[in-house]
C-alpha cells in the first residue's frame, strides 16, 4: 500500500525542524534543517509501516490534507 499523505513541517524552538505524518500515530522526526527533517520522517514512515505490517496493525487510510491543498 502506498502512503500518499504528505509530511508537514513545523519550526522548533530548539533551532531545528520537526516533520510529522498526522495519519500515522506518533510518526515524527527532527532535523537541523527542513530538508533533513523531511528526509528523516521518510525513514520514520518506512519504519512505522514496516512495524505495522509485521505486527498486523491496521494501516490507516490517509485523511490529513494540508490547508494549502484544501480547496
Amino acid at each position: 500500500m502506498r502512503r500518499s499523505a504528505r509530511p508537514r513541517r513545523r519550526f522548533s524552538l530548539h533551532h531545528g525542524y520537526i516533520a510529522d505524518i498526522p495519519d500515522l500515530d506518533a510518526c515524527s522526526a527532527f532535523g537541523a534543517t527542513a530538508e533533513e527533517a523531511l528526509a528523516e520522517v521518510e525513514k520514520a514512515k518506512a519504519a512505522w509501516l514496516g512495524a505495522a505490517r509485521e505486527s498486523g496493525k491496521p494501516i490507516p487510510e490517509p485523511r490529513y490534507r494540508p490547508a494549502i491543498y484544501a480547496r
